[in-house]
């Protein structure tokens, strides 16, 4: 396995490689993780761990089955995606990886991945309940997640736990500087066209707004831990409210919600 992007998670990459060794796959596996971690190629290669023939629990990656994997074309092997302009992953789609999976794998088992979970409602979790309590055959589903609390405690439940931490990339400098700047502002109270003239001076790609949050909410977790010591003016309460609320602005971009609306509607809630 190549895992040299999460050279911050060799517990977790060992107990996962040492579980497919001795035989002991479970069937469900909630892999969360911060924005910056590639979640998906990190179940690639779990799925290449327990697939490959070749290098069982590592992956080979040179084989017809690695190569199928990396491809997203093997037989075994369904994404669960959100669909092209839809908020949500359907429930629908939920009932047909279970029809599939219910009939016989061309090899030894299904791998199902949900990238990401995040975006199952309610009615979904409930759906796939069925297949994580009574799984056919040797089924393997990986669900992929930023916030594992946005799942029900249900979901969670049945599926082992794997926090991935990774290698955080560097933040550019303007959007390292500006979110200090936004976060003060917001904190301080200061007056929302301010605010927004911050935001205006911040690029709206999606990498760089997902930088922008952890930014944000890393500034704010040395706030609170600071806050005594520099006389921060705002309360751990506060700081709270703003980072369930840059998570609930993550979670509605990863939704499809326009990335300057849902940065403005934070504005306007905070």
């Amino acid at each position: 396995m190549t895992f040299e992007a999460w050279k911050n998670d060799e517990a977790t990459i060992h107990r996962m490689q040492e579980s497919v060794r001795a035989g002991r796959v479970s069937h469900a596996y909630l892999i969360e993780g911060p924005s910056y971690t590639d979640k998906p190629a990190f179940a690639r290669e779990f799925a290449k761990a327990i697939l490959c023939p070749r290098r069982v629990g590592d992956g080979c990656g040179q084989c017809a089955i690695c190569s199928k994997v990396d491809h997203d074309n093997h037989e075994d092997l369904i994404w669960i995606r959100r669909m092209l302009g839809k908020k949500w992953i359907a429930i629908q789609q939920v009932e047909e990886m279970q029809a599939q999976i219910a009939r016989k794998p061309n090899g030894p088992r299904y791998i199902v991945i949900i990238d990401p979970g995040d975006l199952l409602r309610e009615d979904s979790q409930n759906r796939l309940l069925k297949t994580l309590e009574e799984p056919p055959g040797e089924t393997v589903i990986l669900i992929l997640s930023e916030n594992a609390q946005r799942l029900l405690p249900t979901i969670r439940s049945r599926c082992v736990m794997c926090r991935l931490e990774g290698v955080p990339k560097e933040a550019d400098e303007n959007v390292t500087q500006r979110a200090v700047q936004l976060t003060d502002q917001i904190l301080d109270g200061s007056p929302y066209y301010l605010r927004t003239q911050t935001l205006g001076k911040i690029p709206k790609g999606g990498g760089d707004t997902a930088m922008l949050i952890d930014c944000m909410e890393k500034h704010c977790r040395e706030l609170l831990f600071s806050r005594d010591e520099h006389g921060i003016p705002a309360s751990p309460e506060e700081i709270g409210r703003l980072v369930d609320g840059l998570e609930k602005a993550r979670a509605e971009i990863e939704r499809g919600l326009s990335v300057e609306y849902a940065l403005k509607k934070l504005l306007l809630s905070i």
